[in-house]
């Protein structure tokens, strides 16, 4: 079932340094508790890093920006130096948190169980976990897609419905690894294509009645936004690069405000 709210969410990387990242939103916090205000249909997430978190979840605490994490661990706790666990995220007031992205598939050999290990995590903190998955260009060309998202996706999504994890929607964000800070958005009917076997794919797994948001990442900018927005399977996007251009952002958002 596709969630009532279209969500943009914002995922800063490690873009910015932590001042920056402050200095981001005690400037703009403003227009940004405008934005978020604007359209009662349209969610506004802001993903900063780790330092950041729990600062920034206080800026934001008088708006309708939600604040999410850019990853969490498998594990509930124990001895796992440098990682963060999905109860603190909770505590500091996080709602939102990305996992799987391509960058930590690729740079930190995540495999398929973890990241289901950590939609588990989240989903027990009720936390709405963001499920990032997609090809690379050499899969896209041999046309593997649909066989590697549902490689990514199966132990994820088993895991969820075999453990009848919450009731809180789950966000799927395709990203096409060869779309990712490249400038280059798939064609129209290609995305209708991917997100027509996603609706499928999730809706057999998951069950028609849950709710399941999914959202386009992969150089969205301003001139892709209209484009995406005549998708109508997709209801959300993940922002990159554009998100720490606060007027491209606002851009953005304001298209889906309206």
């Amino acid at each position: 079932m596709k969630p009532n709210n279209f969500i943009i969410i914002g995922n800063w990387k490690m873009q910015l340094a932590f001042n920056e990242e402050i200095e981001f939103c005690t400037e703009n916090i403003a227009v940004l508790r405008s934005l978020s205000k604007k359209s009662p249909q349209l969610t506004m997430v802001i993903c900063p890093s780790f330092p950041a978190l729990a600062p920034i979840t206080h800026i934001v605490k008088n708006t309708n920006v939600y604040v999410g994490a850019q990853d969490c661990s498998p594990f509930r706790s124990g001895a796992y130096t440098g990682q963060v666990c999905a109860e603190s995220l909770s505590q500091i007031g996080c709602h939102f948190c990305i996992i799987g992205h391509s960058e930590r598939r690729h740079y930190n050999h995540e495999t398929d169980k973890e990241i289901a290990d950590k939609a588990q995590r989240l989903l027990e903190q009720e936390l709405q976990p963001i499920i990032c998955i997609g090809e690379t260009q050499k899969e896209y060309e041999a046309k593997e897609t649909f066989s590697i998202l549902e490689r990514q996706l199966e132990p994820v999504l088993k895991r969820i419905a075999d453990f009848e994890l919450s009731e809180l929607p789950i966000y799927i964000a395709y990203e096409p690894v060869w779309s990712i800070g490249t400038g280059i958005i798939p064609s129209s009917k290609y995305l209708n294509e991917v997100f027509a076997w996603l609706e499928k794919y999730t809706s057999k797994i998951l069950g028609k009645t849950r709710i399941t948001g999914l959202i386009y990442g992969g150089s969205v900018s301003e001139k892709a936004a209209p484009i995406l927005k005549k998708v109508p399977a997709i209801s959300g996007l993940l922002v990159g690069r554009a998100s720490l251009d606060f007027q491209k952002f606002n851009n953005i958002v304001n298209l889906y405000s309206i």
